[in-house]
């Protein structure tokens, strides 16, 4: 009896520090918000595990990626409701979802990448070796299905058919980037243009024939997300919500610091840290 009794103190005040630590990281963020904005409410906190690579799909789920390969999948309520664990722990360099039928998961170490269906069920994994491609430091989808893929080997942009195994579009990069101060850091392709994120450099983008056309933002930047026809990423300590086509800036607000990435939703924003934070605009 005086077990149960201990057993059950011991969980109310568990449950107790859970609920002043949600309420203390809640009540510092709004007070930076407040410090820094008026426009923006901080409406939610969550915990969420370590992320090292982010997407979201069409539907308004997100992925969280761990650094040993574990993928998590919130809903639009930010309820966790799937979860994938690798049969070897590796590191997602790049992590696409926003098909939701089929997500892509591309392992740099590995030189190969994982399509998983929608309920995060391993589809087919393919690897680099043996290709065209010399050394693939990044790799996304493109949306004729074949795939966008950065080759160190000859620095150079390619887009590539795993089933005929063949280039289609080779662009060489040494005439927009340094080949020795290039960092590019992720990539992905949106409304039929590829957006290049170098974090020495900008938002590169290009049209879906490999075409440069012009360059976003500047130096700093990590990550991008788009939402209809706007662009998201932080530059200069704010986080800057673009339209893709006009340039125009449809939000600029603070960026929270230790924020790993932004994903805009209807009417709120997502941003990610150590915590997940939920911003109505």
């Amino acid at each position: 009896m005086i077990l149960k009794e201990v057993q059950c103190s011991y969980l109310l005040v568990q449950n107790c520090v859970k609920l002043v630590l949600k309420s203390y990281i809640l009540l510092m963020t709004t007070c930076f918000f407040i410090a820094n904005a008026t426009a923006q409410t901080l409406t939610d906190s969550l915990a969420i595990p370590s992320c090292h690579s982010f997407s979201i799909d069409r539907y308004g789920n997100y992925y969280l990626a761990t650094k040993d390969g574990a993928i998590f999948r919130y809903d639009s309520t930010h309820q966790k409701n799937l979860y994938y664990s690798p049969e070897k722990p590796a590191t997602i360099t790049l992590l696409e979802a926003r098909n939701a039928l089929q997500v892509f998961a591309f392992y740099k170490d590995f030189q190969e990448y994982t399509l998983l269906d929608r309920f995060l069920t391993p589809i087919k994994s393919n690897s680099f070796r043996d290709t065209p491609i010399n050394m693939a430091r990044l790799a996304c989808p493109a949306l004729d299905g074949q795939l966008w893929v950065i080759d160190e080997g000859d620095f150079s942009l390619v887009k590539y058919n795993f089933e005929l195994n063949t280039i289609t579009v080779k662009v060489p990069l040494s005439l927009l980037l340094s080949e020795l101060e290039y960092d590019i850091c992720f990539m992905t392709e949106y409304q039929n243009q590829l957006f290049i994120v170098d974090k020495n450099r900008g938002i590169l983008v290009f049209d879906n024939l490999g075409n440069y056309k012009h360059t976003l933002g500047g130096k700093g930047i990590t990550y991008c997300s788009f939402i209809n026809e706007n662009i998201c990423y932080n530059s200069e300590n704010q986080v800057v919500i673009k339209n893709i086509y006009t340039h125009e800036s449809v939000y600029t607000i603070p960026f929270l610091p230790n924020i790993q990435f932004i994903a805009p939703y209807p009417r709120q924003l997502l941003l990610i840290g150590k915590s997940l934070y939920v911003i109505k605009l």
